[in-house]
């Protein structure tokens, strides 16, 4: 049975100003993604459509990651369409089960989030699935862990989902190194024999860099 890297790109009807699309950065991405994927035998795929969460934000179609499919894959690697996978990445099929980075300070999300003391909270822009994590997954999941954020000054996004997910649903995951994560430091090219994933999060104004800054 195969794996793939899948990545999610669906061009929402009107323009969202938190998360602006940036074509040209998108498609080194995809270039950066397929060269990753061929280097270790799996598949690539970019999931473009058509929505299946359209009564929420935009950013719930990586839950795709859950549709029947991609049942045909025994593991898949989930990488935002910001994020440059550099060749330094290695093989992150060989972990056994649902792997991401946790977060710096981990303790400051427990109880705003409903989380279970000693959980390490992850962020959600780069995930490798195992068929485990796919197969607890239930659309009414989806409902359960939304009423947890209502009322709340913190809005329910696919991130607070995914970790209630693995928390409740799942359990203890492999938490990988930060350099999976690394956020954009100016020149990914410096990065690209140190970090494994570069990751332009919380860069909104990703338009005002040039192509060479972000070329690896």
């Amino acid at each position: 049975m195969t794996n793939c890297v899948l990545q999610v790109f669906v061009q929402p009807e009107k323009k969202n100003k938190r998360f602006p699309i940036f074509e040209a950065l998108y498609d080194y991405s995809q270039q950066c993604a397929m060269r990753y994927a061929e280097k270790y035998d799996v598949e690539y795929v970019q999931f473009t459509g058509p929505r299946l969460y359209e009564d929420r934000s935009i950013v719930f179609e990586k839950l795709c990651v859950f549709d029947s499919q991609f049942d045909a894959y025994d593991k898949v690697f989930y990488v935002d369409m910001d994020a440059l996978i550099t060749p330094a990445c290695p093989n992150v099929f060989e972990h056994e089960r649902f792997a991401a980075v946790g977060t710096v300070h981990p303790e400051k999300f427990l109880s705003q989030r409903s989380l279970k003391s000693g959980y390490r909270y992850f962020n959600s822009g780069v995930m490798m699935f195992d068929r485990r994590a796919r197969e607890v997954f239930s659309p009414e999941l989806l409902d359960k862990y939304a009423k947890i954020y209502q009322n709340r000054d913190m809005k329910f996004h696919d991130q607070q989902f995914f970790n209630q997910l693995i928390c409740h649903e799942y359990g203890n995951y492999d938490i990988l190194d930060r350099k999976w994560n690394a956020k954009f430091e100016g020149n990914a090219g410096k990065q690209r024999t140190r970090d494994y994933v570069v990751h332009f999060m919380g860069v909104n104004d990703k338009g005002k860099f040039k192509k060479k800054q972000w070329e690896l």
